[in-house]
């Protein structure tokens, strides 16, 4: 086996103001004996793509905030002076209103992620990743 480790010249695709993500392109010819490690460079992350993806995971995690919540509500209002009711409603309220909230806190955080990194990024040179054909 093939231990080496390629530098490839990175070729940027695409800019913009908060950066996209860059295509990479590797044109030599690769044995199916060897094993090849690539060693990539991120030098910018599109916004939107980072916002998304941190916007479900956040989204996600409110829902299983939410559901904790409920069964905290519901439990909590039964010995209490107050209508029991009340805590089935604030539950639901808490499994409908939490994903909502913490997707779109994820969302923005993404997109504040992502142009802090493409800045960063642009200073530093970026993330080097290595990676195996």
């Amino acid at each position: 086996m093939f231990a080496g480790v390629y530098y490839l010249n990175l070729l940027p695709c695409t800019k913009g103001l908060f950066g996209e993500m860059e295509v990479w392109t590797y044109t030599g010819e690769v044995s199916n004996s060897y094993s090849i490690f690539l060693m990539l460079t991120v030098k910018k992350i599109k916004a939107t793509s980072l916002g998304k993806v941190c916007g479900a995971l956040y989204g996600l995690m409110g829902l299983i905030f939410g559901i904790i919540f409920a069964l905290f509500m519901v439990v909590g209002f039964e010995g209490s002076p107050y209508d029991p009711m009340m805590g089935f409603v604030y539950g639901v309220g808490a499994i409908i209103f939490l994903p909502f909230l913490y997707g779109l806190m994820g969302f923005l955080a993404g997109l504040i992620m992502a142009f802090l990194y493409n800045i960063s990024a642009s200073w530093s040179g970026g993330i080097q990743i290595e990676t195996e054909e």
